[in-house]
């Protein structure tokens, strides 16, 4: 996702101090992480994907097999 900061600012009427709150808590909070290049962000799937990872992508799990003593 890309954050145009100034749009931002402009359409929630806030100040750059806030903003920069708001960023900080939601990284610290996990619900985005920084990427590489300057405002582009990662969104946490586990707060966007509302479905069954297992069913969605089947090919990617990998089944448990606890190793026996």
């Amino acid at each position: 996702v890309i954050i145009d900061k100034k749009e931002f600012m402009n359409e929630n009427k806030i100040s750059l101090n806030t903003y920069k709150a708001a960023l900080s808590q939601m990284i610290e909070q996990r619900f985005i992480k920084e990427s590489e290049i300057k405002h582009v962000y990662f969104i946490n799937p586990l707060y966007i994907f509302a479905g069954n990872r297992l069913n969605k992508y089947p090919q990617r799990c990998k089944e448990y097999k606890p190793k026996s003593e």
